[in-house]
C-alpha cells in the first residue's frame, strides 16, 4: 500500500521487423524525489531569508573570475536577476568612486593572503542613490591546498547607516539645546541678580 515514484525506460521488442512486446525497467525513484523536494525548500527558505534581511551571497572562482550571485545580491545591486551573470567590472561600476580602490585593494590582499575579508563600502544605483554595503568573504581551499574560490555575502546596511546617521544629528541638536538652554539660563540668573 505504500505510494512510490518510478521511472520508466521501455521500449518494443520486434522480431522480423514486428513488434510483439514492449519491455521496460522500472525504477524507484521515490528517496530522489524527496531528496530534489527537500533541497527546493531549502534553497526557498534561503532565499527568503536573504530577501528579509537584505543580504544576498555570492561565489567567485579564482581560476575563471566567474561570479555567482543569489537573486538577492543582483537586487541589493539594482540589476536584474534574469540578465546576465555579473562580472567583478559590473561590481566595481557600481562601487562609489571613493571607495572603489578601498574594495579593489581588499579583494587582492585577501586573495594574495589567502584570507577572510571584510569590508564596508558604497555603491551608486542608476537613479543616484547610495547604498552602504558590507561585504564579508572567506577563501576555500581545495585538498591540494589551492585557493579555488571565494564565497561570501553583500549585506544592504542603508537604513542601519542613515539610522545612525539621523541619531547623530538629534544628539547634536539635543546638545545645542541644551547649551542654548543654559547659557539662557545663566542670562536669567544674571538678570535677577
Amino acid at each position: 500500500g505504500k505510494l512510490l515514484t518510478v521511472s520508466l525506460v521501455a521500449a518494443p521488442v520486434s522480431v522480423e521487423g514486428d513488434e510483439r512486446e514492449i519491455y521496460g525497467i522500472y525504477r524507484d525513484i521515490s528517496g530522489r524525489k524527496q531528496a530534489e523536494e527537500k533541497l527546493r525548500r531549502s534553497e526557498a527558505y534561503l532565499a527568503e531569508g536573504q530577501r528579509l534581511s537584505h543580504t544576498g551571497s555570492w561565489a567567485r572562482s579564482v581560476s575563471t573570475g566567474e561570479l555567482y550571485w543569489s537573486r538577492e545580491s543582483f537586487l541589493i545591486f539594482g540589476l536584474d536577476p534574469a540578465g546576465p551573470s555579473p562580472t567583478l567590472e559590473t561590481l566595481l561600476r557600481r562601487v562609489h568612486p571613493e571607495d572603489r580602490d578601498l574594495v579593489r585593494d581588499t579583494l587582492e590582499n585577501s586573495k594574495a593572503r589567502r584570507s577572510d575579508f571584510e569590508i564596508d563600502y558604497r555603491i551608486i544605483m542608476d537613479e543616484g542613490t547610495v547604498r552602504h554595503i558590507q561585504a564579508v568573504g572567506h577563501p576555500v581551499i581545495n585538498a591540494a591546498g589551492e585557493l579555488t574560490e571565494f564565497v561570501g555575502t553583500h549585506l544592504d546596511v542603508t537604513e542601519q547607516v542613515e539610522s545612525q546617521a539621523a541619531l547623530k544629528r538629534a544628539m547634536e541638536e539635543i546638545k545645542q539645546l541644551r547649551d542654548q538652554l543654559y547659557q539662557e539660563n545663566i542670562a536669567l540668573r544674571e538678570e535677577i541678580d
